[in-house]
């Protein structure tokens, strides 16, 4: 279905817990900005409500009941993208197996042969930071390239392929990709 040849070849390669982190860190955390920035802003303004009517009735318990439950909540939401990634980044170094991926014009060679699709379906995602490149093809696929492993040449092409398929491109710089393990 996909043909053509091969235009980066990452060569064989082991993925670091650090940078399957930061990988699925942004997938969890980039990806869904605005919803989480809504969401946030929303528990916030329900939270700061709920208080300031218990303040004016402090005999009715159930407003400071749910105003803790909103900060519960806010508190999760903040600190999910951090749990995913960490349970992501221990399922790939459970597997510590290497990798080798092949880039073509329109697909990616995974290491058995098979030829995907750059951009599956239309939540395809790919990122690019200083250290790698994070493609999400599909729901169900993460790949992570690190560009430790690319010549300078490598690096532009696989940007270039990239940036011209319909997928949400997102380029990272050094202050945004900072993440925390």
């Amino acid at each position: 279905m996909y043909n053509g040849p091969i235009l980066v070849d990452t060569g064989e390669y082991r993925l670091t817990r650090d940078e399957a982190y930061q990988a699925f860190y942004l997938l969890a955390k980039v990806g869904s900005k605005t919803v989480r920035g809504i969401t946030l802003t929303i528990l916030a303004l329900v939270g700061a409500a709920l208080t300031a009517m218990y303040a004016l009735n402090p005999l009715r318990l159930e407003y400071e009941i749910m105003a803790i439950l909103c900060a519960v909540t806010f508190v999760a939401v903040v600190v999910t993208p951090s749990w995913k990634a960490r349970r992501g980044a221990k399922l790939v170094a459970q597997t510590g197996g290497f990798y080798r991926l092949g880039f073509g014009q329109d697909f990616v060679e995974t290491p058995d042969g098979e030829r995907i699709g750059l951009a599956l379906d239309r939540l395809a995602k790919a990122f690019e930071t200083p250290e790698l490149f994070v493609l999400r093809p599909s729901r169900v696929m993460t790949l992570c390239v690190p560009k430790r492993l690319l010549k300078h040449d490598q690096i532009s092409l696989l940007n270039h392929i990239l940036s011209e398929k319909r997928i949400n491109f997102i380029k990272i710089n050094e202050k945004e990709s900072e993440y925390k393990t």
